[in-house]
């Protein structure tokens, strides 16, 4: 008999997650477990917390969902908190695990934190087999028609060669109940170690605040897979507002303008495996057009910010970026302020400055526009925003966060490195009624 340890990273789901379906109907045992590491307690480079109070909120929500299904199925998670390198090879010499399987996330704290955990167990005297999943990506690496660290520079050439040898492998189902077990006295007692404290922290705990549901906001996100469930089902099937996306993505106001899947995507709780052999069945059973396309074309767009993050490492969060241009950034505190609260003086930058404040959501849109306003306009240090976005966002990962903004400000991957938008033609293109900023308003 195996014992399987299972670190939960972005993959906070039982459906079309690879560790336990191979895992599933076996005599093996599992050992899950989500350790939550100091840095998500800190602060960014700029002073802001890493984690603000809707993403907790989510994540909290997620995590209780997350155990009560594989309890369902038959092995509680443990919730720590801690250096995952030291818990992890407690938890392995403890339990005399044989098999570790992880998240290989993008992102230079989640490699660095793996990377850890893999020196540490080799200390052990009999180190586990690691298995590195993964989950984010709706292609695997082993699939794509180039290297994984070599992904094309430029987005279109990306999507042209992986559209050519087109491979994306089937979602695995969730387990039954019961078809898994867990050892004795799993999840330990509490204070079992010196280098963790366990259960699942409190919002207040993570971001410092807790949060308040503005009626303003475009809708209410619950954490866990029966909420992502209901999501992608209502809004492909039952409103067939997947038919109509191309059309209506670029809108501000309502729900149904776009998927609003990304939360649940970011933090794994839904699998873009999942996302994806949803569209493929509407499109055989309903319609298939430019829309359904379109949102495979946006699935692309996570895969190639994720390899982006793998090939750039620590490039992506410097200064000058992928690209390796190095402008004369600003760091005004009291602009940069005036930013964040939606007090800058344009309209349309502000309303979408207020939104993410009161809901921890912006449109995709919006996001683009403020991001170059302060990057362009305000010519503040680009990172300063996008560590706003990693505190606020609901829906942050750091390959998309930061590989958009450093898109948006002419140091990332865009081969258009004068893209400037232009708030005012925006905001008269996209809320010509101005309905958006009414909505806003101070």
């Amino acid at each position: 008999m195996r014992r399987h340890l299972i670190w939960f990273r972005n993959d906070l789901r039982t459906t079309d997650h690879r560790a336990l379906s191979a895992i599933a109907a076996s005599d093996d045992e599992v050992l899950p477990v989500m350790i939550i590491p100091p840095h998500v307690y800190g602060t960014t480079s700029f002073g802001l917390r890493r984690v603000g109070r809707f993403r907790a909120r989510f994540l909290v929500e997620t995590l209780s969902e997350l155990d009560a299904n594989l309890a369902r199925i038959g092995a509680r998670l443990l919730v720590t908190t801690g250096d995952p390198a030291r818990v992890i090879a407690d938890l392995c010499a403890r339990y005399t695990v044989t098999d570790l399987w992880a998240e290989d996330a993008a992102g230079t704290e989640e490699a660095a934190d793996l990377k850890r955990v893999e020196v540490e167990i080799t200390r052990l005297g009999s180190p586990p087999r690691v298995h590195r999943t993964y989950a984010t990506t709706l292609l695997h690496p082993d699939d794509l028609p180039f290297p994984a660290d070599k992904v094309p520079f430029v987005f279109s050439d990306f999507r042209r060669a992986v559209e050519r040898s087109w491979c994306v492998r089937p979602a695995a189902p969730p387990p039954t109940d019961g078809s898994i077990r867990a050892p004795a006295q799993w999840p330990p007692e509490p204070g079992w170690t010196d280098a963790a404290r366990d259960g699942v922290p409190t919002v207040e705990e993570l971001s410092g605040s807790r949060p308040t549901d503005d009626p303003r906001a475009v809708m209410r996100w619950r954490g866990g897979e029966r909420a992502a469930a209901e999501r992608l089902g209502g809004w492909v099937w039952e409103r067939d507002a997947i038919a109509r996306y191309k059309e209506t993505r670029n809108g501000l106001v309502g729900a149904d303008y776009s998927s609003k899947l990304s939360p649940w995507l970011a933090n794994g709780a839904l699998s873009a495996r999942v996302v994806y052999e949803e569209i493929r069945r509407y499109e055989a059973l309903r319609v298939r057009n430019e829309s359904t396309y379109w949102m495979v074309f946006e699935l692309l767009w996570r895969d190639y910010f994720v390899l982006v993050a793998r090939r750039f490492g620590g490039r992506l969060f410097a200064r000058s970026g992928p690209r390796g241009v190095d402008r004369p950034w600003r760091a005004d505190a009291d602009a940069f302020t005036r930013w964040c609260t939606g007090r800058t003086g344009n309209d349309f930058v502000d309303a979408n400055m207020r939104e993410i404040a009161a809901t921890g959501y912006m449109s995709n849109r919006g996001r683009q526009n403020v991001a170059s306003y302060l990057a362009h306009d305000l010519q503040l240090d680009w990172r300063m925003g996008a560590e706003y976005f990693e505190s606020e966002l609901i829906d942050y990962d750091p390959a998309s966060n930061y590989g958009n903004w450093t898109y948006v400000a002419g140091v990332g991957t865009d081969p258009r490195q004068d893209r400037v938008f232009k708030p005012d033609l925006q905001a008269a293109r996209y809320d010509a009624d101005g309905a958006y900023r009414a909505l806003w308003h101070e």
